[in-house]
């Protein structure tokens, strides 16, 4: 166990040492070396999206902002997840590189940009509101509209002040049916004055 300590250990220190070596070198040789936040930040954020728009972010600010906007980006791996929430290494790739960007000030529009030149329009979890993806806000509304107006025109054909206007109409028409009907309503009258005077 202590051989295989020391082997870690040896292995820790030869990537540290090739590490400050190189860059060691490259500083002598003029070259800038580039740093943790360049690395996550991506050689290539400038080019696409031009210089950051607002100022730097640090701080609880910055861990705020980037939560905020890593919880509207899909993740490219998992089914519908947000970067933030997603455990798969290109979501803690891609969380580093939106937190770097907007600690070098870079706005969210900018960021947005960038990730879609990479991955398209999908990486966004909630899709902009304009052209065709207009359909996606707009016809959930419209189908509930449809949908209540439907559920009122059919409640409103059987309303139930309607239907007992209906039922004596139609017994009125029927004269065989009178003495019958006359009866039924004095027994049921007499049921009921029964129940009131002697209630169980």
């Amino acid at each position: 166990m202590t051989g295989a300590r020391a082997m870690v250990g040896a292995g820790l220190l030869l990537g540290l040492s090739l590490f400050v070596g190189s860059s060691a070198q490259a500083q002598r040789r003029g070259e800038p070396v580039v740093g943790e936040s360049e690395l996550a930040l991506g050689p290539d954020v400038p080019e696409v999206v031009g210089a950051p728009a607002g100022p730097p972010l640090t701080g609880p600010e910055l861990e705020k902002h980037s939560w905020g906007l890593a919880m509207e980006i899909r993740c490219p791996v998992c089914q519908g997840q947000a970067i933030a929430e997603s455990p798969a290494e290109s979501a803690r790739h891609m969380k580093r590189q939106v937190r770097a960007m907007v600690a070098a000030g870079y706005s969210d529009d900018q960021i947005f940009r960038y990730l879609e030149n990479s991955y398209g329009e999908f990486i966004r979890l909630s899709p902009r509101p304009e052209g065709l993806n207009l359909l996606v806000w707009v016809l959930p509304l419209v189908a509930l509209v449809i949908g209540a107006g439907v559920i009122v025109w059919l409640v409103g054909r059987k309303d139930p002040r309607k239907a007992p206007a209906n039922a004596v109409a139609e017994a009125e028409v029927d004269t065989g049916l009178a003495p019958w009907l006359e009866r039924v309503r004095r027994e049921a009258g007499e049921d009921v004055a029964l129940r009131e005077k002697h209630p169980e």
